[in-house]
């Protein structure tokens, strides 16, 4: 019984310990993904915007500094019609003069919210080269789409 109470003393010292060290800017309102409140916990006013058809819109971020797991979270919601159409995500190596394209995402939305995920290290190779990002929407279809997306990331390394 006393070795339980000893386990269960410093499993909760360990936990106390990792929530003293997450400081949260924004409350997302669930939308975490697979990276949950404990991994990321910095983050930039979410983007909202909705296309209509072959329209196209962007949101470009500066996120500057070394943070590790910078990740995207695109949730996109079929309002009407057709959902086609793709995100890009990009980054720039020249404070957002030029931008590449370093991962692009297929939508095939057809009801309800569907989640695309992104975290630019896995496709880069390093932690935050650019510093400058920009998420790119554009619709093929013949629908209108609803577009919320939430940039997060740690800062301590």
């Amino acid at each position: 019984m006393k070795n339980l109470r000893l386990a269960l003393l410093a499993l909760i010292a360990t936990l106390m310990s990792f929530a003293v060290k997450a400081q949260y800017t924004k409350d997302t309102k669930g939308y975490l993904g697979g990276f949950g409140k404990s991994a990321l916990t910095t983050f930039n006013v979410p983007y909202r915007d909705t296309i209509t058809n072959s329209q196209s819109k962007s949101r470009t971020s500066t996120i500057k500094g070394s943070k590790t797991d910078l990740a995207f979270q695109v949730n996109v919601n079929r309002i009407s019609g057709t959902a086609a159409g793709y995100i890009q995500y990009q980054t720039s190596l020249d404070t957002g003069a030029t931008f590449f394209t370093f991962r692009t995402d297929t939508l095939t939305n057809t009801s309800g919210v569907k989640a695309y995920y992104c975290v630019p290290r896995l496709y880069l190779g390093t932690i935050n080269p650019g510093q400058v990002y920009k998420v790119v929407y554009t619709g093929t279809g013949t629908g209108v789409m609803d577009f919320y997306t939430i940039e997060m990331w740690r800062n301590d390394l």
